[in-house]
């Protein structure tokens, strides 16, 4: 977790330091929070919709913008069925992704309204878990893995502004990684899992200008 913020902080003096070597006064620091619903392999395996939530810091120049953000996503597995040897079984699983993204955004403004898309690339730090505990006798045991990815997304949104310095507005995006290897093993169950972490989002989100 450490690096993840260490990677946030640089890109984010990058981005404000060339905010400020341009003399730009339209540098924003954006909090968001939403939905994320699994697509691809976790949809088709009946992963549930989780929590997304994201730190952003975005410098603008004109109708154009490059945007440094690190975030959080979860979703979760549940399932009851009979094992060879533990009998009836209730397996939990969680997955939890943290992404460090940098995106290229273009901008059109109708009055307090600003419209924007665009699209990025990411690294996604990704820790699997897997809880199986039996219904009768035996001992429930966990297990957990980690791995990383390279990604990319495409996004789109609608800013209000409330005065000139804060704002609120809504996004939408698609996630799409590389395939996460986790291994997982324990107490003789195999719980090996190779996944792309897709999934599209839904997040409202409040900003400030400086």
């Amino acid at each position: 977790m450490n690096r993840i913020v260490l990677i946030f902080l640089l890109a984010v003096c990058v981005v404000f330091l060339t905010a400020g070597v341009a003399g730009a006064q339209n540098v924003s620091l954006e909090l968001k929070g939403g939905t994320f619903m699994p697509s691809g392999d976790l949809d088709d395996d009946d992963w549930e919709d989780g929590f997304y939530g994201e730190l952003a810091g975005t410098y603008r120049e004109s109708n154009m913008g490059i945007q440094a953000a690190v975030g959080y996503y979860t979703t979760e597995f549940n399932d009851d069925y009979s094992h060879s040897s533990l009998g009836d079984v209730e397996e939990e699983d969680t997955l939890q992704v943290y992404p460090v993204t940098l995106s290229f955004l273009g901008f059109y403004e109708n009055g307090p309204l600003h419209f924007y898309g665009g699209g990025g690339v990411g690294y996604y730090f990704a820790s699997a878990e897997v809880e199986i505990n039996p219904k009768g006798a035996g001992s429930k045991f966990s297990d957990s893995d980690r791995d990383s990815v390279f990604g990319y997304h495409v996004m789109a949104g609608l800013d209000y502004n409330v005065t000139a310095n804060f704002f609120f507005g809504v996004e939408g995006r698609l996630v799409r990684t590389n395939e996460a290897n986790f291994s997982l093993k324990d107490n003789g169950i195999e719980a090996d899992y190779d996944a792309e972490l897709n999934g599209n989002v839904i997040e409202a989100k409040i900003g400030f200008r400086f």
